[in-house]
């Protein structure tokens, strides 16, 4: 009877995994199909004297990228703290920094991954990683749509979200960074993933409310970076920075909440090029998209290089 029913569930987590590639492969056709259809009906409008590449901007922009690297370590490493706070600030403020590497590998887990193979190899618990990835994950979703929201209140276009729905999620997820639910749904997580006695997770109103705002600060700076990218691509004016602020917002949430998506490369950069195409031509935003996404590949290659130097000088 229990090789019967081990036999079952395996066979509804077949099927769960199975239905799961199909949404993300259909998901990702969907994104990819309307952005090719929208350059072969945009195609014989684009006018290619305006476009061009200047590397000032390119340049410009890993000052701001590195000043948002900087915060997402300082939040990561103090969301790590909070759940297990055996954990040295400085180490996990590199291990954000050398997991980023994931972040660009097809899949969208492999930096989750990375995260749970160094912590492990630094003794902490196996929940420590997923708990600090999925606050970290709720965190950018509301700042993320937040911050679109926002976007859409200084700069009104037609929005890729009606505004209804966006309160609504805001609300959502607020109700989850209420500290009782929160605390509850976090020591819950632990105690089912751990399988060991910990002390209980007791995060405070002030924590959260800091959190957030250094998320929204690090949403925004993101979208000084995409800011200055778009500029080397295609000239914006500065009152353009809320709304690309906020496409970079909405680009952050929809690719939070398909984490759970085996297969969901594009999806991401899709809707970003769709909402810079508000404030450019689509062509434009489909390219600045796609340059953005090879520029902070690099920058955060980079870095994680830089993270790893420092660490074996460290240890030596």
């Amino acid at each position: 009877m229990r090789i019967g029913g081990l036999s079952l569930l395996a066979e509804v987590r077949r099927y769960l995994e199975c239905r799961r590639k199909v949404v993300g492969y259909a998901l990702v056709i969907l994104v990819v199909g309307l952005l090719f259809l929208g350059l072969i009906r945009n195609w014989r409008y684009v006018d290619w004297s305006v476009y061009r590449l200047d590397v000032r901007y390119l340049l410009l922009s890993l000052i701001p990228h590195a000043l948002g690297l900087g915060l997402g370590g300082v939040v990561w490493a103090l969301i790590v703290l909070k759940v297990e706070s055996g954990q040295g600030f400085w180490r996990s403020f590199r291990i954000y920094f050398l997991s980023n590497i994931g972040r660009n590998l097809p899949g969208g887990i492999w930096h989750i991954a990375g995260r749970v193979y160094l912590y492990k190899r630094a003794g902490a618990s196996k929940a420590t990683a997923a708990v600090a990835t999925g606050v970290e994950l709720l965190l950018a979703v509301w700042a993320g749509a937040a911050t679109y929201t926002t976007g859409l209140l200084l700069r009104p276009v037609q929005p890729l979200i009606p505004r209804e729905w966006l309160i609504a999620l805001l609300f959502l997820l607020g109700i989850l960074l209420c500290p009782p639910v929160f605390n509850g749904l976090v020591n819950w997580f632990v105690s089912r993933s751990a399988g060991e006695s910990k002390t209980p997770v007791a995060v405070g109103v002030c924590t959260i409310l800091r959190w957030v705002v250094l998320y929204l600060i690090i949403i925004f700076v993101g979208g000084i970076v995409l800011f200055l990218v778009g500029n080397a691509i295609y000239p914006l004016d500065w009152e353009a920075l809320p709304s690309v602020a906020g496409a970079w917002g909405i680009s952050m949430a929809v690719g939070g909440l398909t984490f759970w998506i085996p297969v969901r490369i594009g999806i991401r950069d899709g809707i970003l090029a769709v909402a810079l195409s508000e404030q450019m031509p689509f062509s434009a935003a489909v390219i600045v998209a796609a340059m953005w996404r090879v520029w902070i590949s690099i920058s955060e290659v980079v870095w994680a290089l830089v993270a790893a130097c420092v660490g074996r000088l460290r240890s030596e």
